[in-house]
């Protein structure tokens, strides 16, 4: 409610959908809606053969509105980002068309888009990390399980990952796609993991717990990107 003070609409833009896009084969055509910024009107959904959803648990109603309005337009939902991940069976989560959960670099993403294209996109793609901290690695197991039980009469791929995806593979975020005047402030991404284990968070479930770090040379070309943008001010 304070951004209005400072002639901004939010804080901090979505690094995570800005991620996701620049991850997109180059020869999509991409628009990225903020709802924290823009309202999302029927002729964006329209435009699209896909809409892309990412929401933490606290925008499930908002979630819930984009995905009544695509049904109703008959456009394809596809869903990821920690709600849809961890509350995959609400049924909020009926009107999904596709679930991506996992960490975009895991090659997840990449599986899910070769199929589309070829008109055979399974429901879920998911890659699953198994902690290996006792307690942990019980609640991992016992996620999988959850997981492939729910989605067991739909086609899936469903799989434990070997391994958490290095930073090095995560492309620059796709800052030209976002209204930068609208921010308060810019942000980087520099890391994944959490060595602490807060118990009201979920980022340890989502990340682990080793933190990952981008090289200074990725980071040092996304400013430069964000500068390129015409955007001067915090970050």
């Amino acid at each position: 409610h304070a951004m209005s003070f400072v002639g901004k609409k939010a804080n901090i833009p979505p690094i995570g959908l800005a991620t996701v896009a620049a991850m997109l084969p180059d020869h999509y055509n991409v628009k990225l809606v903020d709802m924290n910024v823009d309202s999302l009107v029927d002729a964006d959904i329209k435009w699209a053969d896909a809409v892309f959803t990412s929401s933490m648990v606290v925008q499930q109603n908002s979630l819930e509105q984009v995905i009544t309005r695509a049904n109703r337009l008959n456009t394809t939902v596809v869903a990821g980002g920690p709600f849809p991940s961890q509350y995959f069976d609400l049924p909020v989560m009926q009107g999904i068309d596709h679930f991506v959960l996992g960490e975009a670099e895991s090659g997840v993403l990449k599986l899910f888009l070769d199929d589309f294209e070829q008109g055979k996109a399974k429901k879920t793609y998911a890659r699953v990390p198994i902690r290996t901290r006792k307690g942990e690695q019980e609640i991992d197991q016992q996620y999988l399980e959850e997981l492939t039980e729910h989605f067991r009469q739909d086609d899936y791929d469903i799989r434990v990952a070997t391994a958490r995806p290095d930073l090095e593979t995560s492309p620059i975020p796709r800052f030209d796609l976002l209204n930068t005047k609208a921010y308060t402030s810019m942000a980087v991404q520099l890391s994944r993991g959490c060595p602490h284990a807060c118990d009201f968070c979920d980022m340890t479930a989502l990340f682990g717990h080793k933190p990952r770090l981008k090289s200074s040379k990725q980071i040092v070309a996304e400013l430069e990107t964000i500068l390129n943008t015409g955007y001067r001010g915090a970050l």
